[in-house]
């Protein structure tokens, strides 16, 4: 008895009347609170459409059960704005709503009706100063506004949201286990895609403490799983790890769960990089530049030179400085480099493209190739001293020409004989598109020593046997090998291609393909995608679990190799993600997930009559 008073007392104290469990049904109470979430969503969309003077779409509400730590490393990279939310009336707590900072300054830029120029130049440079605090905070004062609106509506508690202050929060630096930022707890989190005026924002994040919402037994059910359930999950663990890993590392360790955490840090900071460089050379080369992710891998100096490259490359030799020091690389075809060097000296186009064609890599091309390596380097040093977890600066110390068939793989020239973690990013410059760009940063600077590499030869210990092999976790493309094939198989026979990350879609395509006497070939992101065009080709298939610049990077490489449909099969479309895919040469789209009279319709639709590539 005296216990169960004390748990009364506790419950009164914090807000709560103690309810039977017979008259309140938590599962039923979570359904309306995601309902009230919904209506919030449709409401807000309305009124920041209605401030701004724009069309504003909100969509894909999302909700889940997350910790302070989770928030921070599964979803969100780059640095934040939070508004802090005091929550008063029947209850009383506080809430969080976060929103990418180049997306806030972006959102009060068009509040205050900045020309799109400035706006452009204090998004590229996150100047979060006092116009864009203070136009952003009027916009999260309408957020406040919606949820205290509709919760008073809809919700069994009265209670008002009120907009405090406004906090920069780099998600890196973040420690879980302190009550700085947001409190070191659990909160119910509500996920929603932003757009505005046909531009998309990324995901806004309002997060709510579990006990303001009553969902607290819930959180801690989805938090504890069962004896039995651990033990399950812990040897479902294991199986995957010794899997995953080479033989030399099969033992499991906390410290492989923190690298995958940092991983993802890892490939949100260079994420951020690329953005930057869109941008800024944009600015620079005063022509429309785009930087698109091509996904990131862990990979040995001999694959690299091997699989990643061909032509002729100009590399940059990029010193890593601060707390860690190392030296990094930047790798662009030579053609490429004197396509964007001779754009910035502003060279007459015939004169570039015979240059380009005879690879005439001359001095005054070199030195400006140095200066775009310049910018390159110091939008990694700002980036990565903003949000990694350790303060390091690039500078770009030298440049050397490398044929690929000629790099001696044990050596340490031109790079050394290390494991490299290597972003991939596609270039457009303006109407055109050209090859690769490649940053490898060797694994110790990035605290991923140990960590697997993506599967190739010589990838693994001579004592992992080829069937374990596993794609390294950071990497997106996440089809087995034995799926995919290997990239020296013949391509003849082949009449559709499906390239993605999404396995169980694509076991679904692949058998109802199969069922129609179509010869399917699976393949990654990673593989080498012109390898496996041929003149019998019926159809594309990209299919991804996300609708992401990994997409349309890959989309823009099959569709300037080959002409038969191109169909995107994915979740989470919006209007603006339709025109971009189409942009980029995507036939159709098929909306994931997909039944079997979905996968009959689409191939209907796409495969009757037939294009073959060139």
């Amino acid at each position: 008895m005296d216990a169960e008073k004390k748990n009364n007392t506790t419950a009164q104290e914090s807000g709560f009347e103690p309810v039977a469990s017979s008259r309140f049904n938590v599962d039923k109470h979570k359904k309306r609170v995601d309902q009230t979430l919904a209506s919030c969503q449709e409401k807000m969309a309305e009124e920041l459409g209605s401030l701004l003077g724009i069309e504003v779409a909100l969509a894909g509400l999302e909700t889940s059960f997350v910790s302070k730590k989770d928030f921070f490393s599964d979803h969100v990279s780059g640095k934040q704005v939070i508004a802090d939310m005091d929550v008063v009336g029947d209850l009383h707590d506080t809430s969080f709503f976060a929103l990418g900072i180049r997306s806030a300054i972006h959102l009060g830029g068009l509040l205050i009706m900045l020309p799109a120029s400035e706006l452009q130049k204090v998004i590229s440079e996150e100047d979060f100063g006092e116009d864009a605090r203070d136009a952003y905070g009027e916009i999260a004062n309408i957020v406040a506004g919606v949820y205290t609106s509709v919760f008073e509506e809809q919700y069994t508690k009265k209670l008002r949201f009120i907009r405090k202050s406004l906090q920069e929060v780099v998600p890196s630096k973040v420690e879980s286990a302190d009550d700085e930022t947001i409190p070191n707890g659990v909160f119910y989190l509500s996920t929603m895609l932003l757009s505005a005026g046909g531009e998309e924002f990324g995901n806004v994040h309002m997060l709510f403490p579990v006990n303001l919402l009553q969902l607290t037994s819930l959180s801690q059910n989805e938090s504890a799983p069962s004896e039995e359930t651990q033990s399950t999950a812990s040897k479902r663990e294991e199986a995957q790890s010794s899997a995953a890993s080479p033989v030399v590392n099969q033992t499991k360790t906390q410290g492989s769960v923190d690298s995958a955490r940092h991983g993802k840090v890892v490939a949100g900071v260079l994420g951020n990089c690329q953005k930057k460089m869109s941008d800024e050379l944009s600015e620079l080369l005063g022509i429309n530049v785009q930087v698109i992710s091509d996904g990131n891998t862990i990979i040995s100096k001999k694959d690299f030179f091997s699989e990643k490259v061909a032509e002729k490359q100009v590399v940059a030799n990029i010193e890593v400085a601060g707390e860690v020091e190392d030296t990094s690389f930047l790798s662009i075809s030579m053609k490429d480099a004197i396509s964007i060097g001779g754009t910035l000296i502003a060279l007459p186009d015939s004169e570039l493209q015979m240059s380009v064609d005879e690879e005439n890599f001359t001095l005054d091309m070199e030195d400006a190739y140095a200066q775009i390596v310049d910018i390159v380097s110091g939008i990694f040093t700002t980036t990565f001293e903003k949000e990694y977890t350790k303060e390091i600066r690039f500078v770009k110390t030298g440049l050397q020409q490398v044929v690929p068939s000629e790099v001696e793989p044990s050596g340490d020239e031109p790079i050394p004989d290390l494991d490299y973690y290597v972003s991939s990013m596609s270039l457009i410059l303006g109407d055109s598109r050209l090859g690769s760009i490649h940053i490898l940063l060797p694994t110790r600077v990035l605290q991923l020593e140990g960590s697997v590499k993506s599967p190739g030869n010589g990838a693994y210990s001579a004592e992992q046997p080829s069937s374990q092999a596993a794609v390294h976790p950071l990497q997106r493309g996440n089809v087995p090998q034995s799926a995919a094939g290997r990239a020296d198989e013949s391509a003849e026979g082949i009449d559709i291609l499906l390239i993605g990350d999404d396995e169980n879609e694509v076991v679904k395509l692949k058998s109802v393909l199969g069922s129609r006497g179509y010869v399917v070939r699976v393949l990654s992101f990673k593989d080498n995608v012109n390898k496996f065009i041929s003149t019998g080709l019926k159809a594309v298939y990209l299919v991804t679990q996300d609708v992401d610049e990994q997409l349309f990077g890959v989309a823009i490489k099959v569709s300037s190799a080959c002409s038969s449909p191109l169909i995107a099969a994915a979740p989470g479309w919006t209007k603006t993600k339709v025109i971009k895919a189409v942009k980029y040469g995507v036939k159709d789209i098929l909306l994931t997930p997909a039944n079997t009279e979905d996968i009959e319709e689409n191939i209907s639709d796409n495969l009757v009559s037939l294009t073959a590539c060139p």
